[in-house]
């Protein structure tokens, strides 16, 4: 999100809720800003202030408004650029491919992955549970292997890091029956 629509999404909300006090205050019987605005719409350069303001007022809500109908962007790799055009992965493809490949690694019980990408070539983040009684040092580097040669050989995009956090090692999910 822009600069422009996080800075509406902090002031608008304060507004709303400083006129919604005013208002409060006003029901409860204080008069002083009723007063003041009935006494400032007889000046006509209050008037045009006032004007151009809500119209700005509406502009920037119109912008935040129709910021929620807008799709995101996709995020891409760009694999190779040959003499007849550009070829690109999106970002999404290249974690489906990771976790297909990850859980063909014995020992995986489950991958979250998240791909981003860099200048040369994209960095792996993978957050795995793992079978009980797994070699969690072989397993991960046979993981990152792995996943590297996969990304390299069907993307043609080079891996320039695989991280591997460990977030739990499975229990079986067996359960005895007596």
């Amino acid at each position: 999100m822009r600069l422009l629509e996080r800075t509406l999404l902090v002031v608008y909300p304060l507004l709303v809720m400083a006129l919604a006090v005013i208002f409060l205050f006003m029901a409860l019987g204080w008069r002083i800003p009723l007063d003041a605005l009935v006494t400032s719409l007889d000046n006509s350069s209050f008037r045009w202030s006032l004007g151009i303001g809500s119209v700005i007022l509406l502009i920037l809500c119109g912008r935040l408004f129709l910021e929620n109908f807008r799709q995101p962007a996709i995020t891409q790799a760009v694999v190779r650029e040959g003499s007849f055009g550009v070829v690109r992965i999106t970002l999404h493809a290249l974690e489906n491919l990771v976790v297909r490949v990850a859980l063909q690694a014995k020992g995986m019980k489950d991958v979250r992955p998240r791909v981003k990408c860099v200048s040369n070539g994209v960095v792996v983040f993978l957050k795995v549970v793992v079978e009980t009684d797994t070699k969690i040092p072989e397993v991960t580097e046979t993981l990152q292997r792995s996943i590297k040669q996969a990304v390299e050989e069907c993307a043609g995009i080079e891996v320039l890091e695989t991280q591997v956090l460990v977030e739990n090692i499975g229990q079986d999910q067996r359960r005895r029956v007596e």
